[in-house]
């Protein structure tokens, strides 16, 4: 019986399998367009649609044998639906297409976490700028070494001393005293 095997085909590709298989060639000739630019058959060179064509061929034939079809069958499958099995695999298609596009739609985010604001630092509420979980916290006071340096640099240079009295290093000579007149 001659009609058994391609009974047999149709009765194992339903219609979802073919709108399966459809989409599976359709993504692996977009990726091929993809690789040439996207150019048409009149912007390709001779050599470029000879191997354009045959990249696509190979790579639906290769989706063809992934899911165990040869490609003789799938042209009789295809040429042997009725249209009541095309309709079917049209709304298995447009379903497969929502599917696709819902996994590629971005998914919401999770709403950002609220921030706290501290306002003022007390002995209550200090600032911490870097905290290790098994350390406590230093606490520093005046102004750091670099500060501290950069300041006593900038008084040096002006000529002043700062709030720090300054220790006598015996290079200066006290003036003299005024002598007061007193009248006689």
């Amino acid at each position: 019986m001659w009609w058994l095997p391609a009974q047999l085909l149709l009765a194992q590709l339903d219609p979802a399998e073919i709108a399966r298989i459809d989409a599976e060639q359709k993504d692996a000739a977009a990726a091929i367009e993809k690789k040439y630019g996207g150019r048409t058959g009149k912007e390709l060179s001779l050599e470029e649609r000879k191997a354009q064509a045959d990249e696509r061929a190979a790579a639906e034939r290769a989706v063809l044998e992934q899911h165990g079809v040869s490609p003789k069958d799938w042209v009789k499958a295809n040429a042997r639906q009725s249209c009541d099995d095309r309709e079917a695999v049209k709304a298995e298609s447009e379903k497969l297409a929502r599917a696709k596009a819902e996994a590629q739609k971005p998914k919401p985010a999770e709403p950002p976490r609220e921030i706290p604001v501290q306002r003022g630092i007390s002995d209550k509420n200090p600032v911490v700028l870097e905290e290790k979980e098994s350390s406590t916290p230093a606490v520093e006071q005046g102004l750091p070494a670099e500060a501290q340096d950069d300041q006593d640099a900038l008084d040096a240079a002006n000529g002043t001393g700062g709030d720090a009295p300054k220790a006598d290093d015996g290079k200066t000579e006290p003036k003299p005293a005024k002598a007061s007149k007193k009248k006689h």
